[in-house]
C-alpha cells in the first residue's frame, strides 16, 4: 500500500501523481479524469458504510461523467480500478 496526496493506492507501484487523477463535483454530478492503462477500468462511488450507489468504467477518452441522483448530500468514496490497481478518493456531495 502506498499512501500519495491523501489517497491510498493499493496494487503495483507505479509513477502516479495526484495530477493523473481528478474529480469535479457539482452538486451531485461528477467528472473523473483519469486515462486509463488497462481497459478493465471501472469506478464504483459508495458511503461510508460502503453502499455503492455507482459503478461505471472508465471512459478512454480521459473524461468519465457520472450522476448521482438517488445519493443524500455527504461523505462519499470513489474507488477506481484500474488493472491490478486501485485508487481510492473522498468527495462531499451537496
Amino acid at each position: 500500500m502506498v499512501i500519495v496526496g491523501g489517497n491510498i493506492r493499493f496494487g503495483r507501484v507505479k509513477k502516479w501523481s495526484t495530477q493523473d487523477f481528478r474529480i469535479i463535483v457539482e452538486g451531485k454530478k461528477l467528472a473523473i479524469f483519469y486515462s486509463p492503462n488497462t481497459p478493465r477500468t471501472f469506478y464504483t462511488i459508495a458511503d461510508s458504510s460502503g453502499k455503492v450507489f455507482a459503478t461505471g468504467s472508465i471512459s478512454e477518452t480521459g473524461t468519465t461523467n457520472c450522476v448521482l441522483q438517488f445519493a443524500a448530500p455527504g461523505n462519499y468514496f470513489i474507488n477506481l480500478v484500474d488493472g491490478e490497481d486501485m485508487l481510492k478518493q473522498a468527495i462531499q456531495l451537496s
